[in-house]
């Protein structure tokens, strides 16, 4: 698939995401400005500001744990693909002068994980590990709804979120 083929299907993935999940937002996206709305409140009202808007970011984070655990699945996935083949590259290192059997294997071992989790931080950073991984999940997330009760639960914590707020 061309990466605009590929895009295009990840776009359409999303779509059907957030017409059924939360997308979990920065806490500046949620709120824009809600900074300046409570320094412009009397005093008397700023903690009941406060406490609104430590309820609606509540409210949104558990709204979103759906996609959140998702995210966290797909790129743990990776994670796996990504330090899997380190310590297959790992088993090229020869013994050096005076290593034994574990210390050759601890020194693979730590080097494999050192490697993966700096090509797991690049990848995590790049544009298309971003796509990758948000693709994953809801491809995760859009199966999970076809085989099991997840809809009916993913439903029923919207309308208690819609409530909670």
């Amino acid at each position: 698939m061309s990466s605009d083929g590929w895009r295009a299907w990840a776009s359409g993935l999303a779509t059907d995401i957030m017409e059924r999940f939360l997308v979990p937002r920065e806490p500046s996206d949620l709120l824009p400005n809600f900074a300046d709305i409570r320094a412009s409140l009397p005093s008397m009202y700023s903690e009941l500001a406060g406490a609104f808007e430590t309820n609606i970011l509540a409210v949104a984070a558990t709204v979103s744990i759906p996609v959140t655990l998702a995210s966290a699945a797909a790129e743990g996935s990776h994670w796996q693909r990504i330090h899997s083949a380190e310590r297959i590259r790992a088993l090229k290192l020869n013994a050096e002068p005076g290593e034994d059997e574990v210390a050759l294997s601890t020194r693979r071992d730590e080097g494999a994980f050192r490697i993966a989790s700096e090509r797991v931080r690049e990848f995590v950073a790049s544009r298309d590990g971003k796509d990758k991984i948000a693709a994953d999940a809801c491809a995760f997330l859009l199966m999970s709804l076809k085989s099991s009760n997840l809809s009916a639960a993913a439903s029923e914590l919207i309308l208690q979120g819609t409530v909670l707020t």
